[in-house]
């Protein structure tokens, strides 16, 4: 019986998440788009909002996210991880 409640929440856990990569991502956009060179976006993860598998899912989907060279996250449980990355090796090594 507690299934589709805990799928329920997954899901809109995941749902948040998204908007919030997305809003994230968009708001730093904006204030670096008069920089030229290829940006690294650091998140810290304050409250632990969601699980790493939650970001690596919702990444790819923020509308913003060409804009940045690396999207690196940290947080009080996340010890470090890059969630994307345009060169593939510092996916590897992390």
């Amino acid at each position: 019986m507690g299934g589709p409640y805990i799928s329920r929440r997954e899901y809109e856990a995941l749902v948040e998440v998204k908007q919030l990569l997305g809003n994230r991502l968009d708001e730093k956009q904006y204030r670096l788009r008069n920089i030229a060179y290829p940006k690294i976006l650091l998140l810290h993860d304050k409250y632990y909002f969601a699980d790493l598998e939650a970001y690596k899912e919702c990444i790819s989907t923020a509308p913003s996210l060409q804009s940045f060279h690396t999207v690196f996250i940290v947080g009080s449980i996340i010890e470090g991880e890059v969630l994307y990355s345009q060169d593939l090796t510092w996916i590897q090594n992390a």
